[in-house]
């Protein structure tokens, strides 16, 4: 099976199918093990997402900070946040994704609902996460409604968007009175994603281009040294780590297709020369270009 891979535009937001307008919602069941390399790498997107895990731990990222979401714990994530997920220390994850549009939970965005309980929540700019730890009541009780929510959307019975919607209409009120007792000030704002952000619109619009630390560290308006300590704390790569991290996922649709050589792929790639591309691919993946080439036309 043809791993998944997380595709995104020059902003870092994730180029995937709109949901559905009429019921903007969707759920499934994943596992880290579909996707390259056991990871989904950084990106944002409008909706919401409710994640948990079912078997093993994850590594979420959300922001500046790398979580541990273990069995049976879950995680509410705002619209527009950047976040990203890979395994524990080579270990497969199995867990549940649901993905709404925040006008869901109103029935529109002019209701007395999506305006004093969903807007409310979703224009708290600093709250970007929330984990849902089952040794509370409230929360263990959201976690349940996840896992049903999830399972009345996979089966797709009769009255089954009914049953969804009612039943995150549920979940949202307790989400809501879980985070209306964390005062706004208490809340830290995250100026830091608004940096990333900026770097990875400039690292994807130039990448093809000889790129420096100066270039990258000014698109994001920080100093070297901030820079770097920001990449790490987010991505843990340096900058330029994440640069040929990023060349090396842009070769992969290039040898897919099939159409270009190595060489030629190394160039629309961003690197100044084959041979380090190979290296650097090698480093990354543990094949050549030649040998992934082959793996590809097998499939």
């Amino acid at each position: 099976m043809e791993k998944k891979k997380i595709q995104i535009d020059k902003e870092g937001k994730e180029l995937r199918q709109p949901l559905d307008g009429k019921f903007p919602i969707s759920a499934e069941f994943q596992k880290l093990s579909y996707y390259a390399y056991g990871m989904c790498i950084c990106h944002w997107h409008p909706e919401m997402e409710l994640l948990i895990v079912t078997e093993g731990v994850l590594e979420q990222q959300v922001g500046g900070e790398i979580l541990k979401i273990s069995e049976n714990e879950g995680i509410f994530i705002n619209s527009h946040i950047m976040h990203g997920t890979r395994m524990v220390d080579h270990e497969d994850c199995s867990y549940r994704v649901i993905r709404f549009e925040p006008a869901l939970l109103g029935g529109g965005t002019k209701s007395l609902i999506y305006e004093k309980y969903v807007k409310t929540l979703q224009s708290l700019k600093d709250l970007r996460y929330r984990i849902l730890r089952p040794e509370d009541m409230q929360q263990r009780r959201m976690v349940d409604l996840i896992y049903k929510i999830t399972d009345t959307y996979v089966k797709r019975e009769i009255c089954y968007e009914l049953e969804v919607q009612g039943l995150m209409l549920e979940l949202w009120g307790l989400l809501f009175k879980l985070i209306g007792n964390v005062e706004e000030n208490e809340i830290q704002m995250n100026r830091e994603m608004y940096k990333i952000q900026d770097a990875l619109a400039y690292i994807q619009m130039y990448y093809k281009n000889p790129l420096t630390l100066d270039e990258i560290a000014e698109a994001c308006m920080m100093s070297k040294s901030s820079c770097c300590r920001l990449f790490k704390k987010v991505f843990r790569q340096s900058p330029m780590e994440y640069v040929t991290s990023y060349r090396i996922q842009q070769s992969f649709m290039l040898i897919a297709d099939g159409r270009c050589s190595i060489t030629e792929i190394a160039y629309e790639s961003g690197f100044t020369n084959s041979s380090y591309f190979t290296e650097m691919f090698r480093k990354v993946t543990g094949m050549t270009p030649t040998q992934y080439k082959k793996e590809v036309c097998r499939r």
